[in-house]
C-alpha cells in the first residue's frame, strides 16, 4: 500500500486540494427539498467534501509526516477551544444534541470537528499555494453575490422570497453581511497581492462585497466594517505616516461625516433611501428583546459557569430561566442570545470563552507585534494591517450575532490566512515525528465511513424526506390522499432514525396543524387522526432520548388535546395535562403549557382550575392582550358578559384585538355556548362572518355553525338566508362539501 500511496502521492494530493477547493463553494449550495433548505445543505455539503478529502489525507500521513500539524500558538490555541468544546459536550445538558446538533443550526461538535480538519488540512497542503487558495475563496464569493444580487433584481430567474434586506443564498440577510464582511477584507488583500488585471479584478469583488453588506441591512457587519476600516486608518497613519497619512485621514474623515450626516440629516438620508435609513436609526438602541434574552443567557451562566450547558443548549437555559416579559415585546423563541460571547458562555462555560478568546489574543497580539517590531515593505505591511483589521471586525460583528455554517467556514479561512501569514516552517515544528501508523489509518478510515454514513448519508435523506411530506400538506381536492402521501413521506424519513428525528417530529406536527386550520372538516377525517398518532408515538421516543425537551412535551401535549377532543376522552385519562404538566416542570415561566391547560379545562368544564390557569398567566405577564383575553373566555363560558366585555377591552389596551383574530373570535363564541348564552353567540357569530376578506375556512366553518345556532333557537328562516349567502361565495365543489354536512347533521332547508 506504501509504495502505491508514492506512486500516486501526486495525483492524491491533487484530488486533495480539489476537494478543498470546492469546500469553500458551500455558500452557494441550496436544496428547497430539504428541511431547512438554505443550512442543512450547505453543511452536510462542506461534511461530505471535507470527510472525503480527511481520508485521502490520512492515506498521505502514512507516507509523509510533513503533513502533520505543525506546533505553533494558533495549532495550541485552536486545540484548546476545540478541547473546551469537548469537555462542554461531555458535561452538557444534553449530550447528543451538543455534538450532532440540529438541521437548522448544524453547530455542534460534530460540525466543528469537520472545520478542525478543514483546518489541519489546508495548512500543509496550501503553504506554497495559498494565495491561490484564496483567490478561489474569493471566486466562490463572485458566484454567491451575483446569485444573492439576482434573488433581488431578477426574482423572475432566482426566487427565494422576500429580499427586501438581501439575504441570497443564505435565506437570512445577517449572515450574508457576515460573508461578505469577510470576504471585503479578503478581497482588498488579494489586491495588494496581485498586479495588473488581478488588482483591478479584486478591487471589482472588495467593492462588490461592500455593496453586498449594505444590501444585507444587517446593523452588526455595518458596525464591524465601520470600525475595521477605522482601526486599519489608524494603523497606516501611525505606522506609515509619511507615505499614507492622507489615505488614513481620508477613510476616518468619510466616516466621521457619514457619521454626522446620520445624526444631523436623518430627512435626506430617508428620502435618499428609506431602507438604508430605517435599519441605520435603528442603530442607536439596542432592541428590548435582545436585552432580555441576554439576561436570561447571564442568568443561566451563573448557574453552570464552568463547562457551560454544552454546544446547542442554549434552549434549555432560555427554559429554565425564562423572562415572560420577553414576550411583551417580541412573540418569538430563542436559541441563540445572538451574543457570541454570551453564547459561548452559556454553551460552553468560562472555559469555553477564554479558549475563544485565545484564538483573538494570539492572531491579534502576533498582527500588532508584527507591526511593531518587523520593517516590512509597504505591500507586507499593509496586508498585515488589513489583516488585523479583519479580525477586529469580525469580532465585533459577532457581539450581536451568532455563526451559522457558512460563517464558521469564512472564520476558519479568517484562521487559515493568519497561519500563512504568522506561522510558517520557521516557527512551527511538527507535533509529532513519525508518520501516522497503518492500524490507526484503517480505525480512522472506518470512523469516517460511519461519520460518513450515519452523519450525512441518513439524514439527508431524512430531511429530503419531511420536505415532501410538508409540501404534500397543501390544499387539495382530495385532502384524504394528501394525508396518506405526507405520512408516507413522514414515515420513511423517520423511520430512519437519525439525529433529526425531534426535528422531523416536531416540524411536520407543526405543519399538520397548520394543515388542519385550512382544510374545511379536515381533523374530523381518519387518516388526519391516524397520522397525528403516528407522530405522537414518535414524539414519545424522542422525549424518551430528550426528557429535558419543553417543546417536545408541548408539541406532543397539543396533538394528544386534539386527538382527545376528537376522540371525546375522559379528563381522568388524558395524556394531554400529563404532557403540560412535564412542560411546566422545565419551564415554569414559559407561557405555552398553561395556555394549553386552560384552553382543555374549558373544553372539560372545569371552572376552578380554568380560572387558575388564567390567572397564572396574567401574573406571569399582565402587559399580554391574549392572556386578558382568556379571562374574557373565562367570564363568558361561567361569569358575567359585562366583566367579558371589560376584559376585551383590556386585551385592547395591550394590542390584542379579538376582531381581528378570527381563531379566537370563534373559542369566545364556543365558551359563550357552553355558558349557555346561545343569543350572544349569534351575535358575535353574525359579526365574524361580516368580516371583510374573511378566509373561506373560516367563513364555512362559522357560516355553518351559526345555521345550527339557528335551528337550535328556531330562527329556520335565518338559518336559510345565512346558507344561501354562504353558498354565493363558494366554488361547486365547496358547496357540495357543505351540503353533505347540513344534510347528515339535519340542517338542510330548502
Amino acid at each position: 500500500m506504501d509504495e502505491f500511496l508514492k506512486r500516486n502521492k501526486s495525483f492524491l494530493v491533487s484530488v486533495l486540494k480539489f476537494l478543498l477547493y470546492a469546500s469553500v463553494f458551500a455558500p452557494l449550495i441550496i436544496n428547497v427539498s430539504s428541511l431547512f433548505p438554505f443550512v442543512f445543505p450547505k453543511a452536510i455539503f462542506f461534511e461530505a467534501l471535507i470527510e472525503a478529502a480527511l481520508l485521502i489525507f490520512l492515506a498521505l500521513l502514512t507516507i509523509d509526516k510533513s503533513l502533520l500539524p505543525k506546533k505553533n500558538a494558533l495549532t495550541l490555541a485552536l486545540g484548546a477551544w476545540f478541547l473546551a468544546l469537548l469537555l462542554a459536550t461531555v458535561f452538557s445538558f444534553d449530550p447528543s444534541f451538543s455534538f450532532w446538533s440540529k438541521a437548522e443550526r448544524m453547530d455542534g461538535l460534530f460540525w466543528h470537528l469537520h472545520l478542525l480538519a478543514f483546518f489541519l488540512m489546508a495548512v500543509p497542503v496550501f503553504e506554497k499555494e495559498f494565495v491561490k487558495f484564496l483567490s478561489i475563496n474569493s471566486l466562490a464569493g463572485l458566484l454567491t453575490g451575483v446569485y444573492s444580487l439576482a434573488s433581488k433584481y431578477l426574482p423572475q430567474v432566482v426566487s427565494f422570497g422576500d429580499q427586501t434586506r438581501l439575504g441570497g443564498t443564505f435565506g437570512n440577510p445577517a449572515f450574508l453581511g457576515t460573508y461578505f464582511l469577510v470576504m471585503f477584507f479578503l478581497n482588498w488583500i488579494l489586491f495588494i497581492l496581485y498586479s495588473g488585471a488581478e488588482k483591478k479584478f479584486f478591487a471589482a469583488l472588495g467593492t462588490l462585497s461592500f455593496v453586498l453588506v449594505v444590501l444585507s441591512g444587517t446593523r452588526g457587519a455595518w458596525i464591524g466594517m465601520a470600525l475595521g476600516l477605522a482601526l486599519f486608518a489608524v494603523l497606516v497613519m501611525f505606522f506609515r505616516a509619511k507615505k499614507y497619512w492622507r489615505f488614513g485621514f481620508g477613510i476616518l474623515a468619510v466616516l466621521f461625516l457619514l457619521l454626522v450626516s446620520f445624526k444631523s440629516l436623518p430627512q435626506v438620508w430617508e428620502k435618499i433611501s428609506p431602507f438604508f435609513a430605517s435599519r441605520i436609526y435603528a442603530l442607536w438602541d439596542i432592541p428590548k428583546p435582545r436585552l432580555i434574552v441576554w439576561q436570561i443567557g447571564w442568568n443561566a451562566f451563573l448557574e453552570r459557569p464552568v463547562f457551560g450547558w454544552g454546544p446547542e443548549n442554549f434552549i434549555y437555559a432560555y427554559n429554565k430561566h425564562f423572562i415572560p416579559d420577553l414576550h411583551t415585546y417580541e412573540m418569538a423563541t430563542f436559541d441563540r442570545p445572538h451574543n457570541k460571547i454570551l453564547d459561548l458562555l452559556v454553551m460552553s462555560g468560562a472555559l469555553g470563552l477564554l479558549a475563544y478568546l485565545g484564538l483573538y489574543a494570539v492572531l491579534g497580539l502576533k498582527s500588532f507585534l508584527s507591526l511593531i517590531f518587523h520593517r516590512y515593505d509597504d505591500k507586507e505591511f499593509l496586508i498585515r494591517s488589513l489583516f488585523l483589521s479583519l479580525v477586529a471586525a469580525y469580532f465585533v460583528q459577532n457581539l450581536v450575532l451568532f455563526e451559522m455554517p457558512s460563517s464558521g467556514i469564512a472564520f476558519f479561512v479568517v484562521l487559515l490566512l493568519g497561519a500563512w501569514l504568522f506561522f510558517g516552517d520557521k516557527e512551527s515544528q511538527p507535533v509529532f515525528d513519525k508518520t501516522l501508523p497503518r492500524p490507526a489509518l484503517y480505525f480512522l478510515a472506518g470512523f469516517l465511513f460511519l461519520a460518513f454514513f450515519r452523519g450525512l448519508v441518513l439524514p439527508s435523506f431524512a430531511a429530503n424526506g419531511v420536505a415532501s411530506s410538508a409540501f404534500s400538506l397543501t390544499p387539495s381536492g382530495n385532502p384524504s390522499m394528501a394525508l396518506k402521501q405526507a405520512q408516507n413521506e413522514y414515515l420513511k424519513a423517520r423511520n430512519l432514525n437519525t439525529f433529526l428525528n425531534r426535528e422531523v417530529d416536531s416540524s411536520i406536527a407543526r405543519r399538520l396543524d397548520d394543515y388542519g386550520t385550512v382544510e374545511v372538516f379536515m381533523t374530523q377525517l381518519p387518516e388526519y387522526q391516524d397520522f397525528s398518532k403516528a407522530i405522537l408515538e414518535n414524539i414519545k421516543k424522542d422525549i424518551v432520548k430528550h426528557p429535558n425537551d419543553y417543546d417536545l412535551a408541548v408539541v406532543a401535549g397539543s396533538i394528544a388535546f386534539k386527538l382527545e377532543t376528537a376522540a371525546a376522552t375522559s379528563p381522568e385519562k388524558s395524556e394531554a395535562v400529563a404532557f403540560f404538566e412535564k412542560a411546566i416542570a422545565m419551564a415554569p415561566k414559559r407561557e405555552d403549557a398553561y395556555q394549553y391547560l386552560f384552553l382543555w379545562s374549558l373544553k372539560n368544564s372545569q371552572k376552578e382550575k380554568a380560572k387558575n390557569y388564567t390567572d397564572n398567566l396574567i401574573g406571569l405577564n399582565p402587559r399580554m392582550g391574549l392572556f386578558w383575553f382568556y379571562q374574557a373566555e373565562y367570564e363568558a363560558r361561567w361569569g358575567e358578559i359585562g366583566l367579558m366585555r371589560e376584559y376585551l377591552e383590556k386585551a385592547k389596551e395591550f394590542n390584542y384585538d379579538v376582531e381581528k383574530r378570527s381563531g379566537d373570535w370563534e373559542l369566545l363564541v364556543t365558551s359563550l355556548i357552553l355558558g349557555g348564552r346561545k343569543q350572544e353567540a349569534i351575535l358575535e357569530l353574525e359579526k365574524i362572518i361580516k368580516i371583510p376578506g374573511l378566509p373561506v375556512n373560516f367563513l364555512v366553518r362559522d357560516t355553518v355553525f351559526l345555521i345550527q345556532k339557528y335551528v337550535e333557537t328556531g330562527q329556520i328562516n335565518k338559518a336559510k338566508i345565512a346558507k344561501d349567502n354562504l353558498f354565493k361565495q363558494l366554488t361547486p365543489q365547496q358547496i357540495e362539501i357543505v351540503t353533505n354536512h347540513l344534510k347528515q347533521n339535519s340542517l338542510w332547508f330548502e
